[in-house]
């Protein structure tokens, strides 16, 4: 397809700025959301335009490959054709970068099998680099790990927090099983596992924390080493596991939301 003309019709810039922070923050697959993040460059300049700061701004990463060209952003390997002001300020456009756990119900492997293989291996080497280059991203202050049919004590077992960030201030963990994914494998998630001790990391710099979808064991486990947390977004599920409740702002503790 050839590149956005400039006498191209341009759309409405409220109407796009909707329709894209919408499908932006949407629940769909990665295949679906590739296909946005490719097209959004094919619809007019106004729309172009529009995409690349939403999408500069609150990065998602479906694919490993994304996290290559993330980093690039960060660096003075990566330029702009057609918005050359970009360039000069793209890295500290981004507040917040989501990363995207899909596993497909119908695999007979596990997702452990080949999760270090691909997006699983993606989580690690990205916090690692932001981590030892804190000036990538100067604004970058929440991170997000969206889970699809994967298990829980991944977050665990295989150290996703670890590297975490210092600037880092809003951790999101959420979790949510297809529809078709076989009963023996719900059955198998739904079973609570002692998660104690299974974090060795202490997110001290952590004001604010979601936890949707997640079960008793991973909620306990992530909030017992979040010392200075401020504000928990929580499902009322896990929230009436934990005897947790909503409470009214008070400076004095944690202001507690359920969702």
């Amino acid at each position: 397809m050839a590149p956005v003309q400039s006498n191209t019709p341009a759309l409405p810039w409220d109407i796009c700025e909707e329709i894209i922070n919408a499908f932006w923050w949407s629940l769909v697959t990665n295949r679906d959301r590739t296909k946005f993040m490719v097209a959004s460059s094919l619809v007019s300049k106004t729309w172009r335009d529009l995409y690349m700061l939403i999408s500069l701004r609150d990065i998602h990463i479906t694919r490993p490959k994304f996290a290559t060209n993330m980093m690039y952003i960060g660096t003075d390997l990566f330029r702009f054709e057609y918005e050359p002001t970009l360039n000069e300020r793209a890295g500290p456009l981004v507040r917040s970068i989501t990363w995207h756990m899909e596993y497909s119900a119908s695999r007979a492997c596990t997702p452990e099998e080949v999760a270090e293989r691909g997006m699983g291996g993606c989580v690690n080497v990205c916090m690692y680099t932001l981590n030892n280059f804190p000036d990538m991203f100067p604004n970058l202050r929440r991170v997000r790990l969206e889970y699809r049919n994967y298990p829980y004590a991944d977050l665990f077992h295989n150290l996703r927090l670890y590297h975490l960030p210092p600037i880092i201030e809003a951790v999101d963990v959420r979790y949510r099983f297809d529809e078709n994914v076989s009963e023996e494998v719900m059955d198998l998630q739904r079973r609570e596992q002692d998660l104690t001790h299974f974090a060795p990391w202490e997110l001290k710099n952590v004001r604010e924390m979601s936890i949707i979808g997640g079960t008793k064991a991973v909620a306990k486990e992530l909030l017992s080493h979040t010392p200075k947390l401020k504000q928990l977004i929580i499902d009322r599920h896990c929230a009436s596991k934990l005897r947790i409740r909503a409470n009214v702002d008070d400076p004095k503790y944690c202001r507690v939301t359920l969702v």
